[in-house]
């Protein structure tokens, strides 16, 4: 597996997505100044160089140590370590503001996985497609976390009591131009999803590294004007995950697991989000361009 590069501590400082109807580019917001996160590489590695002791980027302070007790830890605690120490930009990128629930679980073998849902055949839009619990903020929601337990409430059937908030992921631009933040939390292994037939037809899980592993990935490049953008598709069974839910768990595995992806995320050279859709508020200029086929769009409007 790949160790943590320079390069990536510098563009991992920066995580956001636009997801338009057939979009998601992949660039980097920002994070704040005052802020050193120590990373914590998982102890499944390989890589005989990410065996050194201690690895410590300077600029960053990102600390690697697979002598001490991350051994003892779990793969679970480890990745909430991470992520815990990892303080982003989560300003959002809208006036408009929705969230999703990103839950994570150990299973027996140890593994990190992730549920997810896929839409009823009996919605208006994007039926039977991928997603992660969530939606737009409702008026009696106090913040994004209590958008996204709310969410996972009356979609799966997750009480918020048995949901343990980890962190915040800074949020990325859906196609309807709301500011969607990931809220990563913890679930029970032994949680049982009673999904919402009006809302959700089945409730499944996938390992969180496979959206760092090439197999079973694949992607899509297209230009807006003059600007690249990368669409993210991931085989699991019968299920793809692909746009802005991929976009999120790419994101979410590479802080969590500290490491890259074994695939090009975004070519370089990909500009800033504000500069093509929208910064705060403003209209977007122009429309996306569009892909053959149709394909889930995470968020219902």
């Amino acid at each position: 597996m790949p160790i943590l590069s320079n390069n990536f501590i510098r563009r991992l400082s920066f995580l956001s997505v636009v997801h338009c109807r057939h979009f998601a580019l992949l660039t980097t917001p920002r994070l704040s100044k005052s802020v050193t996160p120590a990373l914590v590489r998982p102890s499944h590695s390989t890589d005989k160089h990410s065996f050194r002791k201690y690895f410590v980027d300077q600029r960053y302070n990102f600390v690697t140590n697979s002598k001490t007790s991350i051994n003892k830890a779990s793969m679970l605690e480890t990745c909430l370590l991470n992520l815990k120490r990892t303080e982003l930009d989560a300003r959002p990128v809208s006036p408009r503001p929705a969230a999703v629930l990103v839950p994570l679980f150990e299973d027996v073998e140890g593994n990190v996985r992730v549920l997810l849902t896929k839409r009823s055949s009996k919605l208006r839009s994007h039926a039977g497609e991928v997603s992660l619990p969530g939606g737009k903020r409702d008026e009696e929601d106090v913040d994004d976390t209590a958008t996204a337990l709310r969410e996972a409430n009356e979609e799966i059937g997750l009480h918020p009591g048995d949901a343990e908030v980890v962190a915040e992921i800074p949020p990325m631009l859906s196609k309807h131009s709301l500011s969607v933040k990931p809220i990563v939390a913890t679930v029970p292994a032994t949680f049982q999803p009673v999904p919402n037939a009006d809302e959700v037809s089945d409730v499944f899980s996938m390992p969180l590294h496979a959206f760092l592993e090439a197999e079973n990935h694949s992607h899509r490049d297209a230009v807006w004007g003059d600007v690249p953008y990368r669409l993210h598709f991931f085989r699991h069974e019968e299920f793809t995950v692909w746009g802005l839910t991929a976009a999120i768990l790419i994101n979410v595995a590479q802080l969590a697991f500290a490491e890259e992806a074994a695939f090009v995320v975004q070519d370089e050279g990909a500009v800033c989000v504000s500069k093509i859709h929208m910064r705060y508020g403003e209209p977007a200029v122009g429309s996306p361009p569009r892909i053959a086929g149709e394909g889930p769009q995470m968020l219902d409007d």
